[in-house]
């Protein structure tokens, strides 16, 4: 189950995630972004990245290393870059959602409600 996050609080939507943050878990999806394939990336707050295809099939789903607070970005070249609640910067392959690398930016928590913005020219 997926609990679309509207502002409110719905009775269908944990406040904190499971300890194990299975994939199937219910969760808060943050606002979705569109790659220039164009599938929809959903991000959530246990920190799992989704990609859809334009049927609304599963493409793929990524767990990052930490809770995500802020929307995707997607780079002019397709690379999708999602910061976590550790501090880290991730930049992710649009095709398979495979971690390409990731960059610690800051201590745990530092500025992790902002997203990442992508230049035309791809720079972060």
């Amino acid at each position: 189950m997926l609990c679309i996050y509207t502002g409110g609080r719905s009775a269908r939507c944990p406040r904190s995630p499971p300890s194990s943050r299975p994939a199937t878990a219910p969760t808060r999806l943050r606002t979705p972004a569109l790659t220039p394939a164009n599938t929809l990336l959903l991000v959530d707050t246990f920190g799992y990245l989704s990609s859809l295809n334009t049927d609304g099939t599963l493409k793929w789903r990524t767990l990052t290393t930490g809770r995500v607070e802020a929307s995707p970005a997607v780079a002019p070249d397709g690379t999708i870059y999602v910061r976590s609640e550790d501090g880290r910067l991730h930049a992710l392959v649009p095709d398979s959602g495979t971690i390409q690398w990731s960059f610690r930016m800051g201590d745990t928590g530092t500025n992790t409600y902002s997203s990442p913005v992508v230049a035309p020219d791809g720079t972060i």
